[in-house]
């Protein structure tokens, strides 16, 4: 009975299976044991490295990489030995004859080593980044994803480079990796969004971004941008604010643009009200704060009020004063669209039933953190507070 399914459906269920099982299964039957080499069942592929056991992974990328389009590479970057199967794994990408990447996403889990900078994987990715195929049609290249959102190592412009001169179809790109210091300069940025003319999703440090880049974003004939990421750190308190014009100008281009900003707690509070302007489409805002948050700068999200989907505020403090929640409360009765709300410290009980009563949507959805209580130790965020985009990858 088995053996007689129609090999679409064979091939169907294989690809919802994990690696193990995939292998299990192609062991049923003789059928059944071609389904393991048809391509489409490796059009997705994602390996976790959290053991020497796991460079079992590497024969597959070796034998089936070709057919790849979609890899996901997760790595416990605690241990040297799986940061090295992984780096092997990028090596063995870029060494394939043929090659139909088109998402590729490098993810680090677990403890990071103390002052490790990931020089060998910076290396890896750009050879890999620089290596086209020989057979592969230099004109349409094959990346259009890329998420090093979660790899917290030294990049710099010339991985930018790599991308902009050879992968020229980019959609999407995330190097919010997380290091202390950006080492991307806004020129690389310019370089690669003047190459890459079908970027829709940018996410990048603030200090990566120029006017410059905003000008070559809003110009006609380019896909209109549909999200920009920007996260904000003490290093800008040097750099010029963008023009509103400039902000005006790219919303005009792009009407269905979306900006989320974040502020770390090392921002200065001055700089924050600066750079929060009403021409900028902002639908999503996090702000961090050793300190008190300060009223003025939440105050600034009422300029917002007509876009603003998800608010997030942190702080280690367990309690703010009054009038911060009657801010809060005020603020949120004109927020119309919001849809996630995560407040890190502690505040009154009916400030908690004002809110959620004028926003029932969020205790549907489960999409807010707001607690009454300032014994408890440990946060339980709302499912939404820390998830990717959906839509990126």
């Amino acid at each position: 009975m088995w053996n007689q399914l129609p090999e679409p459906a064979i091939l169907k269920v294989f690809t919802h299976l994990a690696l193990s099982d995939r292998l299990s299964a192609s062991q049923v039957c003789e059928e059944w044991s071609y389904a393991i080499y048809a391509p489409d069942i490796w059009r997705t592929f994602g390996c976790c490295f959290n053991s020497q056991s796991d460079s079992k992974y590497l024969k597959f990328i070796k034998e089936y990489g070709e057919f790849m389009e979609c890899l996901t590479l997760e790595v416990n970057q605690f241990e040297p030995s799986n940061r090295k199967i992984c780096v092997s794994a990028i090596s063995l990408l870029k060494n394939l004859e043929r090659r139909s990447l088109r998402k590729l996403r490098v993810k680090f889990t677990g403890q990071n080593p103390l002052f490790y900078a990931g020089t060998e994987f910076v290396k890896e990715l750009e050879c890999l980044l620089s290596h086209v195929p020989c057979d592969t049609d230099r004109k349409s290249n094959t990346l259009e994803v890329v998420d090093f959102g979660n790899l917290p190592v030294a990049l710099d412009g010339t991985i930018i480079s790599c991308l902009a001169d050879n992968h020229r179809n980019l959609r999407k790109l995330d190097i919010q990796n997380g290091q202390l210091v950006n080492g991307i300069h806004p020129s690389s940025i310019l370089n690669l969004v003047k190459n890459c003319r079908s970027i829709s999703d940018l996410h990048i440090y603030k200090n990566s971004l120029s006017s410059d880049v905003l000008i070559e974003l809003s110009k006609e004939n380019r896909a209109p941008l549909e999200h920009l990421s920007t996260i904000s750190r003490s290093e800008e308190r040097f750099l010029l604010d963008i023009p509103p014009g400039v902000w005006r100008n790219l919303g005009l281009r792009s009407p269905h643009l979306k900006v989320t900003m974040k502020f770390d707690h090392t921002c200065l509070i001055e700089n924050l009200t600066n750079v929060l302007m009403y021409e900028i489409p902002l639908t999503e805002l996090w702000l961090e704060s050793y300190t008190i948050l300060h009223t003025d700068v939440v105050q600034k999200c009422f300029l917002f009020q007509d876009r603003l989907e998800k608010l997030v505020l942190i702080t280690p403090l367990p309690k703010q004063s009054d009038y911060f929640e009657e801010t809060l409360m005020s603020l949120t009765d004109q927020l119309s669209k919001l849809r996630s709300l995560h407040v890190f410290t502690t505040i009154e009980e009916d400030v908690k039933n004002h809110i959620l009563e004028r926003h029932r949507k969020l205790v549907e959805r489960g999409s807010f953190t707001l607690r009454c209580h300032p014994g408890q130790q440990t946060w339980l965020p709302g499912h939404d507070c820390y998830d990717p985009p959906s839509h990126f990858f």
